[in-house]
């Protein structure tokens, strides 16, 4: 049955022993590796900032749904783009389902940006903040590229383990440009990972209606 393959990918990773072990990860890494790794980059990150300023740009929130939802509207009308367009609309949604979890969690922990310490030595959640300053966590852009890298995943099998190693390697560049913390990082791939059966669950729960149904139709013919 395509639900019951819909709702298989990356299913497992929602088990309590995975999420027990990133939030134990985190716990290590903010009292042990976070500001250590900052302050490595920050003095030795520099070859890369071509990179890191390409993916900070491109595959910011509103610059990169932006230019998905331009693709999703033209793969309706251009012959080029309609064997694209199951993947245009279903990475759309969830990337747009992810900045709204992104925006709750980044406002409920108020984490200060690795800036903050480099220059100022403040360290730490604010919970509750809505300044720039303390939106660290989780990192916004690593949510968007880990979100394509697991859609793509599923879309070419074959390729899972190069398709995982460039997104990582590029969401990583957050941190090489000290936007984001290693924790912030990691917890943010993971969070991405487990945004795929959370998303596809939620429009289980809704298929009667119109839009639900046919966002999950398309997901079906990826999966």
């Amino acid at each position: 049955m395509p639900e019951k393959k819909a709702s298989h990918p990356f299913r497992n990773l929602l088990d309590v022993k995975y999420a027990v072990a990133i939030i134990m990860m985190a716990i290590l890494s903010y009292f042990f590796f976070d500001r250590p790794v900052a302050v490595f980059f920050a003095l030795h990150g520099k070859k890369l900032d071509a990179l890191c300023q390409f993916v900070q740009v491109f595959f910011k929130g509103k610059y990169f749904i932006s230019m998905l939802g331009l693709f999703c509207i033209g793969s309706f009308y251009i012959d080029q783009l309609k064997k694209y367009r199951s993947l245009f609309c279903v990475i759309l949604y969830f990337l747009i389902v992810g900045q709204i979890c992104l925006f709750i969690f980044k406002v409920i922990a108020g984490r200060a940006r690795p800036d903050m310490f480099l220059e100022q030595g403040i360290y730490g959640f604010f919970p509750l903040q809505v300044m720039h300053s303390y939106l660290s966590f989780p990192s916004g852009h690593t949510l968007n590229i880990m979100i394509v890298t697991a859609l793509l995943m599923l879309v070419s099998p074959k390729r899972s383990y190069w398709i995982l190693g460039i997104g990582l390697f590029l969401s990583f560049t957050r941190v090489i440009y000290t936007q984001h913390y290693l924790s912030d990082w990691f917890v943010s791939a993971y969070l991405s990972f487990i945004l795929i059966p959370l998303g596809i669950m939620f429009l289980e729960r809704f298929k009667k209606y119109p839009v639900s149904g046919w966002i999950l139709n398309k997901i079906y013919t990826l999966t």
